[in-house]
């Protein structure tokens, strides 16, 4: 080592290929290694499974290039969602469920919310359905995983789709059908009920409640606009900027009418919806009728994701 120093075998420069997300401090902690250490004394596998264990990391390389440079390539997980649990409690997580960031949720606020206990390893396959009806998953904004079996998607105008535990994909291709022959969004209703199979099931709005575009504009936007987290739109994601600094550089069946008479859900009684819980003026904050409950939920109230601390 002391011939390696003599011989200018030191570390000069470290650079950092692929990282975005990652803390630049938890990263420099994790790879252990400052300018004028030996090259050779450097230990790559145990710096490689120290930023392994780090919450962004994928997979990582760490190699030595002589005479003096140590360089990192990162591939860090993708945010898919982000999941309120434990009431009021945020994480972001990626595909496989992995919770990647507990204190910058405020910094995704275009990402999905979802609730419920095991709502993160679902979480994947609900937004791949949901993305297979594009004009329709615009207007998504949350989604609570009940019983541990299905789905309640929450619509951007202050609408609940109950979806069902058997095939919800035919269910949400067939409400996309039904919205784009009878602009169904658009009626004064505040749920759908899709569990029963070839039904659609229409609760209406009540005599107080304002008309689907009025909840519009005072529903949950509204909640994240005062909590600072702005409104989720598509093909708009924050991914952050890397830090700088000195001691490492980063390299950067459709055609059937709509039947049903309006009933109530017995599983969503006394739970609000994700991302709708408080609003200035209008129909958010309001919780779902109900007397009784088949459905029971995992979450025993969802609030606002834009109310996340930190």
């Amino acid at each position: 080592m002391h011939l390696a120093q003599l011989t200018g075998f030191t570390v000069g420069e470290i650079l950092v290929v692929g990282r975005q997300e990652t803390p630049r401090d938890a990263l420099v902690d994790a790879l252990n290694v400052d300018f004028g250490d030996p090259i050779f004394a450097i230990d790559l596998q145990t710096a490689r499974e120290r930023i392994l264990a780090l919450p962004w990391i994928s997979s990582v390389a760490v190699e030595r290039v002589l005479p003096d440079t140590v360089v990192v390539h990162l591939t860090e997980r993708r945010p898919m969602a982000v999941w309120q649990h434990n009431n009021k409690q945020y994480a972001v997580i990626d595909r496989e469920g992995h919770v990647l960031d507990r204190d910058s949720v405020s910094a995704f606020p275009n990402l999905l919310v979802v609730s419920g206990e095991d709502a993160p390893v679902h979480a994947a396959a609900l937004i791949d359905m949901l993305r297979s009806e594009p004009q329709l998953m615009e207007r998504v904004d949350a989604a609570m995983r009940v019983g541990g079996r299905r789905w309640n998607v929450f619509l951007d105008n202050g609408v609940s789709v109950r979806l069902p535990e058997e095939d919800p994909t035919e269910a949400w291709h067939r409400l996309a059908e039904y919205q784009r022959m009878h602009a169904l969004l658009a009626k004064n209703i505040r749920a759908i009920d899709m569990r029963i199979p070839d039904k659609l099931i229409l609760q209406a709005k009540g005599p107080q409640e304002p008309a689907s575009e009025d909840a519009a504009a005072t529903s949950g936007d509204d909640v994240k606009s005062q909590s600072g987290v702005a409104p989720r739109s598509a093909g708009s994601v924050n991914t952050g900027q890397p830090a700088t600094g000195k001691s490492v550089r980063d390299k950067a069946s459709p055609s059937k009418p709509v039947q049903g008479r309006a009933t109530h859900d017995h599983g969503d009684a006394g739970k609000t919806a994700p991302g709708k819980t408080a609003a200035g003026n209008g129909g958010a904050g309001r919780t779902r009728p109900g007397k009784t409950a088949p459905d029971k939920a995992t979450e025993g109230k969802v609030t606002a994701r834009g109310h996340a601390e930190g």
